[in-house]
């Protein structure tokens, strides 16, 4: 996954860096930032000065988006094959069977859904990577199966930036065993695991802001 990552900057995806992507999160971000929460917002005097300004503001803020759109529609061919130049470099990394794996572990993300769901509700002690592995570990193959199928039907949408996950196995399947550039040791993946340990607050409260957002909390 660390080495699909990194490809995506040595492969020169416009989507994942360098000045053209920066600038397209920019204007998402401002976007976000001016647009308002609704157009009527106070009463009386003040009424009449703020709706003329929110309805300036909302427009500004779609033609900004409509921009970071067409930007991203443009360019959601060139993003389809930077993920297959980044699964193929990631393979020569750590091996053809190893990035199949973390493929194959995207088809679980929903498990992460629900460990942040437990979190929001309280219903759980556990830290959110050990409530995702807790999930992950109960899991029987029919729950995975049906998993893989819920995924391949919700990535085969036209306008996804990244392939379908089962083409993208399909393709590295087609690689010649090999042993990876880079041997991953015991020391190095427990240093890794320490690094992730102090981004798990930040990371588990955005998970959980983010299932309070979908449900309207």
């Amino acid at each position: 996954l660390v080495g699909h990552e990194i490809a995506h900057t040595r492969n020169g995806d416009l989507t994942r860096g360098g000045l053209t992507a920066n600038a397209m999160r920019m204007i998402f971000r401002f976007a976000w930032v001016i647009r308002p929460t609704a157009v009527v917002t106070h009463r009386g005097l003040a009424a009449i000065i703020l709706i003329p300004l929110n309805l300036l503001f909302l427009l500004i803020s779609e033609i900004s988006f409509g921009i970071a759109r067409l930007y991203y529609t443009l360019l959601r061919g060139a993003s389809q094959r930077a993920e297959y130049y980044a699964d193929r470099l990631g393979a020569r990394l750590s091996g053809p069977a190893a990035m199949i794996s973390t493929l194959q572990k995207t088809y679980l993300k929903n498990m992460a859904l629900s460990a942040a769901q437990r979190l929001a509700l309280g219903a759980t002690s556990r830290g959110y990577l050990d409530e995702i592995q807790w999930w992950i570990e109960r899991a029987s193959p029919r729950e995975r199966e049906r998993q893989l199928r819920a995924t391949l039907i919700e990535s085969a949408a036209v306008d996804t930036q990244h392939p379908p996950t089962r083409y993208r196995i399909e393709a590295l399947q087609t690689l010649p065993l090999s042993l990876p550039d880079l041997i991953w040791a015991d020391v190095d993946q427990a240093r890794l695991l320490a690094e992730l340990r102090k981004l798990e607050p930040k990371v588990e409260q955005a998970a959980v802001d983010a299932y309070r957002e979908s449900i309207g909390a």
